[in-house]
């Protein structure tokens, strides 16, 4: 029965040696590409430092511009991100998850990821992203591509196995790992290795430890042979070191191997993420690989242009006359000296100037143009200024051609991101806010103005009916006029109570004391529209839309107080998109004169002493979702 040590190097030897034959004329090795990217994206050849006569060769690099210019080009920012709702009994719940969703991409740091993520799919076309519930919060990993190893063509139904170089230290004080096992591992010693055994560094005191995840027969955690057929989400972390003595059926006599860690998991939590996905492949490519030969020939064309320069640069001298032999222009001959030779054996100059600079520098030239057309830039993306004579319009124009490339890449990025959030992010955050507790949030302008639209008229009539029922109790009936006073007149104080906690908004699930932020977010993930960098808005469309509500509301703002049409109107901007209802301002209350309310016998004064509510001693003039 094999054993999960023997998966790990199975996978780990086709990973290094192993070439996957992508078409007839198409043969790949991830491996070899990965490290190929890292190293020009160092400078570094791959062929060694110095040419075959200990000189060395000049490194023209192309491959990190064009990866910055994709990574620009592509960028994602937190403020990208919203989430407003496609049914209009969710208007509110999704206001209240965007607002979460903004305060958990400040704790965790998100930004700092949108950028690593970023930078990964620029240089390679792929990244894998890993999504871990750390110490109360969801934390996303990108893995490192030199760290990993994966199957070249089924990434979902094979395992992923990520290459740790742990400590002492951090061996021992992971609890989930077995101490005992910990410890026998340690005894044995360690140092840093790269994955095809050549050594990192001199540092020891590190050991190599495989951490598995996938799809795996239940027998590796059973040790039972009739479990083998049988298949689970799982989760080791194994090591092993070699005896010395490997033999080509990989017995377990051949090594020893440690088992710190083996449990189930609830699901996989990866997602391989592409800017253009290959068919057929698990990584696609990446501007630095689409450049591989366009790498090469400006290197092989500035190794010419450099071996004629110094060639040129040399003064040599040529005479027939032997008595010059051996000597030295330039360390025996001094200034002014004047020299005697045979007859008719003169020293002349030796032709030795650089004849063909300006072939391969046209060389050159063609393959760095043909690598601009690979990766899809232009020079006005790299910063150079148009030549002479060149129209805007004409430079507008290829840069408008060039960003439409990276467009359809933004919008890949913007769909994975729309997924994990669906699948992760969104479940997290209404775990997260699984309480009746209130929360507290700093708000924009825009926002404040949205909520407290929304709030203040709710809230006012609220309170007024209220007051109108405690009048009714007492025999006095409030006519219409005065509860639309009342109502007026309470909004005002709950507008001017609300300006005094600035950008800083109060919020609880409910007035339902039992209901929680979970319940109010139910169903969220599956309705509410996750829109990444407006890449489901059409500008034009959009722009059409705000002009219409633009229009509609300024020359008849007393319709949207008719419930009917308020509600079919804001239908209309919910399924448009480009706006939400809660953005469509209301009728300014104070604009309008009011007359005095009258003073009844027996009726409760609406100023409300200090911040509660009127006549209750709470505090409670903050905003509530209902």
């Amino acid at each position: 029965m094999k054993t999960i040590h023997q998966t790990v190097r199975e996978n780990e030897n086709e990973w290094v040696d192993g070439t996957t034959h992508v078409s007839k004329h198409v043969d790949r090795n991830l491996y070899d590409d990965i490290n190929k990217i890292e190293a020009y994206l160092n400078s570094k050849h791959i062929s060694g430092e110095k040419d075959s006569l200990g000189r060395k060769k000049p490194f023209y690099n192309i491959v990190v511009a064009a990866a910055n210019i994709w990574y620009r080009a592509t960028d994602i920012d937190r403020s990208d991100i919203r989430i407003y709702a496609d049914q209009i009994k969710d208007i509110v719940g999704a206001f209240f998850l965007n607002i979460a969703n903004r305060q958990w991409m400040r704790d965790v740091k998100f930004g700092k990821f949108l950028n690593s993520w970023g930078l990964t799919l620029a240089r390679y076309g792929s990244a894998i992203l890993e999504f871990v519930e750390k110490d109360g919060e969801l934390v996303i990993n990108v893995l490192p591509w030199n760290r990993t190893i994966i199957d070249p063509i089924d990434f979902e139904s094979n395992p992923l196995i990520k290459v740790l170089e742990l400590t002492e230290a951090q061996l021992r004080q992971n609890e989930s790992y077995d101490q005992e096992v910990v410890e026998d591992l340690i005894g044995s010693g360690g140092q840093r290795e790269n994955l095809d055994g050549t050594v990192k560094d001199q540092k020891s005191g590190y050991y190599r430890v495989y951490e598995v995840h996938g799809n795996l027969p239940l027998a590796f955690l059973t040790g039972e042979e009739k479990d083998e057929d049988t298949y689970q989400e799982q989760m080791h972390v194994v090591s092993y070191i070699s005896k010395g003595n490997e033999s080509d059926d990989d017995k377990d006599t051949d090594y020893d191997d440690f088992t710190l860690y083996s449990g189930r998991k609830e699901r996989n939590n990866f997602i391989m993420t592409h800017l253009i996905e290959e068919e057929g492949q698990s990584m696609s490519y990446g501007a630095v690989q689409q450049l591989f030969d366009s790498q090469w020939m400006e290197n092989h064309s500035a190794k010419a242009i450099k071996d004629q320069l110094d060639f040129s640069s040399k003064m040599i001298l040529q005479t027939a006359d032997k008595n010059f032999a051996g000597k030295n222009v330039l360390q025996q001959i001094v200034n002014g000296q004047i020299l005697y030779h045979d007859d008719n054996k003169p020293l002349t100059k030796v032709n030795n100037q650089a004849h063909e600079v300006a072939s391969w520098q046209s060389v050159a030239n063609q393959w760095k143009n043909n690598s601009r057309e690979i990766v899809g830039i232009s020079e006005a993306m790299t910063g150079q200024a148009p030549k002479s004579g060149t129209a805007w319009r004409q430079t507008q124009a290829v840069l408008t051609e060039n960003h439409s490339l990276f467009e359809e890449m933004k919008e890949t990025k913007a769909l994975y991101l729309e997924d994990a959030y669906r699948e992760y992010i969104i479940p997290f955050l209404k775990k997260k806010f699984d309480s009746k507790e209130e929360i507290a949030q700093i708000l924009d302008e825009n926002d404040i103005e949205r909520i407290d639209m929304r709030y203040i008229k709710n809230r006012a009539v609220n309170e007024s009916n209220e007051l109108i029922i405690k009048r009714a109790l007492r025999g006095y009936i409030t006519t219409d006029e005065e509860q639309a006073q009342l109502e007026d007149i309470r909004a005002d104080e709950i507008e001017e109570l609300l300006k005094r906690q600035d950008n800083n908004r109060f919020f609880k699930p409910s007035r339902v004391s039992e209901k929680t932020w979970k319940e109010q977010f139910k169903g969220l993930e599956a309705t509410a529209v996750v829109d990444i960098v407006g890449e489901q808005e059409n500008v034009q469309e959009a722009l059409a839309t705000l002009n219409t509500v633009f229009t509609t509301v300024a020359s008849n703002p007393e319709a949207l107080d008719n419930p009917e049409i308020s509600s079919l109107f804001n239908r209309i901007l919910n399924k448009a998109g480009s706006i939400s209802p809660l953005e469509v301002p209301k009728k300014d209350r104070s604009s309008a004169p009011r007359p005095q309310q009258p003073e009844q016998p027996g009726a409760a004064s609406m100023a409300p002493a200090g911040p509660g509510n009127a006549g209750n001693g709470k505090s409670q003039n903050r905003p509530v979702l209902q």
